[in-house]
């Protein structure tokens, strides 16, 4: 390349690494985010899913031990969808938004439901939250 990938691009390919489930790489990408970036979560977002994923359990725990000696402040993940012309915004763990309590409860059922049917999470869309682990 002419240029030095940004994270961004070192982003995409640790993606193409989780589609594909080359952890092997994966790993490496993950750790070379967490040093680019090491007071960002994102790398660390990353490379904890990859764990999860490849069910390195030890690895997680001590990425998480990291992280809080280095005081990483984690990003909240955010969504909006628009319903009836009135946009909803919608933040990780937030309580704020009027239907939130409802929202969580039907949330959590699903869960319930899916568990009873066996229906196994693809941990490609886990939504790691390193304050609840």
């Amino acid at each position: 390349m002419p240029l030095e990938p940004s994270a961004g691009v070192w982003g995409a390919l640790f993606g193409a690494c989780m589609i594909h489930k080359d952890f092997v790489l994966g790993e490496i990408i993950g750790k070379y985010l967490v040093e680019m970036q090491p007071f960002g979560s994102g790398g660390y977002a990353l490379l904890a899913n990859m764990y999860y994923c490849s069910q390195k359990w030890e690895e997680s725990a001590s990425l998480r031990i990291t992280m809080k000696r280095r005081r990483v402040e984690k990003v909240r993940g955010c969504s909006f969808i628009e319903i009836d012309g009135v946009l909803h915004q919608f933040i990780s763990s937030d309580e704020s938004h009027p239907h939130s309590k409802g929202i969580y409860e039907s949330l959590a059922a699903m869960a319930i439901l899916m568990k009873l049917q066996w229906c196994p999470l693809d941990c490609f869309v886990v939504l790691f939250d390193m304050g609840v682990r």
